[in-house]
């Protein structure tokens, strides 16, 4: 027979223990999710919705039918084993979802039944087993009885013992577990510890004796749940709602702001996460200590609301302050040390609100009267602090962020805690002491006049120079629409990623040139991502092109393009030929089949969170179904963003859908390079084809580049092909997450890019690939024109860095292109590829 005291002790391993498995779970059902339902953030919305639903309905559940439960332990093992059951679903995900979107269709994906779909299969997926996970903790505290001592102690322990094993979880998964067996190895470990607490309380439970609920009637009110609550107290359950909503406001918030200054990577938010998480277990570890008449105050929950409030008001300050000491940027040279820098920002600047914040509700758990059941109790308070949270998080989502922007978003959350103060004098303060009164009038007032200098915090770094013309926010993050005399008009993405700008609009239409001209006959193409528009609009120039179908995953950035870019879009939004279509890139491609000529990829950021789902096997298997037959993929990548090993990495990745590849660089320079990876669904690229959709367009007239207008030019971009028929197994997949989860650590290691593929690294890897394919010979159409094009961007980077080499440059350049080229009157040479070089005509229109 185990004592009472030995099970609490072994009650504190299991609670921490089902806490890493819930956080962890939690970390890898979104990511699952995301690869089947889109990283919209909608998407994510919607299975942080669900999970936090669950939770909270779980808990109720428990604080209405626990004071019934005569075996917790096995209740608690019938809990944990249901977890681990119903997780098998999301581990085969995508064994039995692919053909969901497929069956479906575009129409259907778009319409009121992708998204009831959506919804059924997060609360199918999702829901459930989260709500098993919320049912443990009143459970556990039903199954451990102390002596009467500790009563009112052991319940807030075990509240912060489980939080605690929530950071380990987080921490383990996402810095260990993931790296070294990918999601479905990592869920496989979570689920291992759901099945070991199972039987552990199975155990406890044969050591221990069956629970009377008749010896403690007098602590079961006859009227059920109504009676429970009102043993509770509405005021109670009202600030345990507030707590959940207020701490989850802040949480977004915070990461908000720190994804300002963060490396957009997958790390950066667990990094935000992870702090707050600590200083919530940090702030329950703590209740317990303070005495009975601080922890049953009524003062003591107002104090912590109104000081919480006021450093609330403070912490955007302390962060900008934070950010200016360190320029914006965080300089690190591994894992932990980016960690502990990110870590330490969130702490410096919302720590302390988070920690007094934090006090509340475990405050709230401690001050359960004595009369009460305290697992029925904590089930309520637990359900009804989920259910804050929940809508905590979608208040800031859907209101505070759009409509105010993060930092008097902050503001709002400050004057609320403040509100809760006051709340709480008026509820609890028979005599309303004059000073509890002063008191929290003076803090509503601090964080009232905090709204005038919020207002002038900067989002956009102010040593940057850029003039903001304007500033969105929303669920996908802070969008800034910029002019700067180095790049013109482009868009700003958290203050760190820049996704389009128009002083390299020619660059970025020969991105959509390439592979039109390749394919030779385009009439239905897809673009997989807007920007400011400018590449997909290049598309309107060709004459074959009959449909255009563009997919972007944020709305801010659609419509930004429509009204700042269309004069450089040449309207694409507006044309009859363009459809444009708000959707996460990789479930539209899954939905089709046998639709489109050419499939076109924009620039991602491999680093950034989702982004790595576009370089994965199944995404590419998706571009190729949705090909019709001689259909051509094209995925451009940003070498400028790319190690060799990464590069190699997605170039296998590739092959292992198309085993034939055709590289072509996007400009003949070397300071930021571009390489398209093109591969065909049936057939090969032929050259002779090409010259004559060359001719075609050359004739039509509104195809102005003449690297594009001709084959020579074109030729002078290709760099090779690679063809293998070896089935690679070290690929990139949805479930290894290699490419997002290498190159974010690469990105916060080395933020100076050193490894990166510009300059003289490009220069000698695409070398190594012409003169691989040198000694197989070129075909005799294009002759030594891929060596000329290499040629020339050696001789634009000697043009950009002047000098007394400049003119005799130029006119080698002059001595690469063939006459023809040279001497067509109707190219505009501003729209060249390779180094700016003047002619003596204007380019005809006629």
């Amino acid at each position: 027979m185990l004592s009472q005291r030995r099970q609490f002790q072994i009650a504190c391993i299991l609670v921490v223990l089902s806490g890493a498995a819930s956080l962890s779970h939690q970390l890898l059902w979104t990511n699952r999710m995301t690869d089947l339902l889109g990283a919209s953030a909608a998407s994510v919305a919607r299975v942080f919705g669900c999970f936090f639903l669950g939770l909270s309905v779980g808990a109720g559940v428990m604080g209405w039918k626990i004071s019934r439960v005569k075996h917790p332990w096995r209740w608690l093992a019938c809990a944990e084993f249901a977890v681990a059951l119903m997780c098998l679903p999301i581990l085969w995900l995508s064994h039995w979802t692919d053909w969901i979107w497929p069956w479906l269709g575009l129409d259907g994906l778009l319409g009121w039944q992708g998204a009831s779909i959506k919804w059924m299969l997060s609360m199918g997926v999702v829901f459930f087993p989260a709500m098993a996970m919320g049912t443990t903790l009143p459970i556990i505290i039903k199954g451990v009885s102390l002596a009467s001592a500790l009563r009112s102690q052991f319940s807030v322990w075990l509240y912060a013992l489980n939080t605690l094993g929530g950071l380990l979880g987080l921490g383990i998964t996402g810095c260990l577990t993931l790296y070294v067996f990918g999601i479905s190895g990592a869920m496989m470990l979570a689920i291992g510890i759901n099945i070991c607490v199972g039987m552990i309380a199975l155990w406890v439970d044969r050591k221990s004796k069956i629970i009377d609920n008749h010896v403690r009637r007098d602590l079961v009110p006859d009227g059920g749940v109504l009676a429970t609550l009102g043993q509770i107290g509405w005021k109670a359950s009202s600030t345990a709602f507030a707590s959940g909503f207020l701490i989850l406001a802040l949480e977004i918030l915070a990461m908000d702001l720190v994804m300002l200054i963060a490396p957009l990577s997958f790390h950066a938010p667990l990094a935000v996460l992870g702090a707050v998480i600590f200083t919530l277990a940090l702030s329950a570890s703590c209740i317990p200590l303070l005495g009975t008449k601080w922890r049953r105050s009524s003062q003591w929950i107002m104090l912590l609301l109104a000081a919480a409030g006021i450093l609330a008001a403070a912490g955007p300050y302390w962060f900008v302050q934070s950010a200016m000491n360190t320029e914006g940027g965080l300089l690190v040279d591994s894992l932990f040390s980016f960690t502990r820098s990110l870590v330490f920002t969130v702490l410096l600047s919302f720590g302390p609100c988070i920690l007094l914040g934090g006090f509340i509700f475990p405050s709230l758990l401690g001050m359960i009267p004595d009369k009460c059941e305290k697992s029925n109790a904590v089930g309520f308070l637990l359900a009804f602090n989920g259910l804050g949270g929940l809508l905590g998080a979608e208040f800031t989502y859907g209101l505070l962020m759009p409509m105010l922007g993060v930092y008097l978003g902050v503001g709002v959350v400050a004057v609320i805690y403040v509100l809760m103060a006051f709340l709480w004098v008026q509820w609890n303060s028979k005599r309303k002491p004059v000073f509890a009164n002063l008191a929290v009038f003076g803090a509503l007032l601090i964080t009232a006049v905090s709204f005038f200098w919020l207002r002038q915090l900067p989002v956009v770094n102010p040593n940057m120079g850029l003039k903001i013309l304007e500033l969105d926010s929303g669920r996908e993050g802070n969008l800034a629409v910029v002019e700067h005399e180095n790049f013109g008009r482009g868009l700003l993405f958290s203050n760190q990623y820049l996704l389009g700008s128009t002083n390299v609009g020619y660059d970025q239409e020969r991105q959509a040139h390439i592979p039109l001209m390749l394919h030779g006959e385009p009439k239905h193409v897809c673009f997989v991502g807007l920007a400011t528009g400018i590449t997909p609009s290049a598309a309107l120039q060709h004459s074959m092109v009959e449909k255009i179908d563009v997919v972007e995953l944020s709305s801010m950035v659609t419509r930004a393009a429509g009204t700042h870019f269309a004069d450089f879009n040449a309207h694409i939004i507006q044309d009859p030929r363009a459809h444009v279509y708000v959707e996460d890139g990789r479930t539209f491609i899954a939905s089709q089949r046998d639709q489109y000529d050419v499939i076109v990829s924009d620039l991602f950021l491999p680093w950034r969170p989702g982004v790595g789902r576009l370089y994965s096997a199944e995404h590419f298997q998706s571009t190729r179904n949705a090909l019709r037959s001689g259909g051509l993929y094209c995925h451009w990548l940003p070498l400028y963003q790319f190690t060799k090993e990464q590069l190699d990495l997605v170039l296998r990745t590739f092959q292992s859908v198309y085993p034939k590849v055709y590289l072509f660089e996007g400009k003949l320079q070397l300071d930021a390079p571009v390489l398209g990876l093109v591969g065909f669904k049936s057939g090969d690229l032929k050259w002779e084809e090409l010259q004559d959709a060359c001719r075609r367009e050359r004739l039509a007239g509104d195809i102005k580049d003449p690297t594009v207008r001709w084959l020579q030019g074109l030729a002078m971009l290709f760099r090779g092909t690679i063809h293998s028929d070896v089935q690679y197994e070290n690929i990139n997949t949805l479930n290894n997450m290699k490419l997002e989860l290498q190159s974010g650590l690469d990105r916060m290691i080395d933020p100076e890019g050193s490894k990166y593929l510009t300059g003289i690294s490009w220069l000698s890897l695409a070398q190594n690939y012409l003169q691989k394919n040198a000694q197989r010979g070129y075909p005799n159409i294009i002759q030594d024109y891929p060596l000329k094009g290499m040629k020339i961007s050696v001789l634009s980077e000697r043009i950009k860095q002047g000098g007394e080499t400049k003119n005799s440059s130029l006119r080698e350049i002059f001595t690469q292109m063939p006459e023809a080229m040279f001497k067509d009157q109707y190219s505009d040479w501003k729209r060249w590829a390779g180094a700016e070089i003047s002619v003596r005509w204007k380019p005809k229109t006629d």
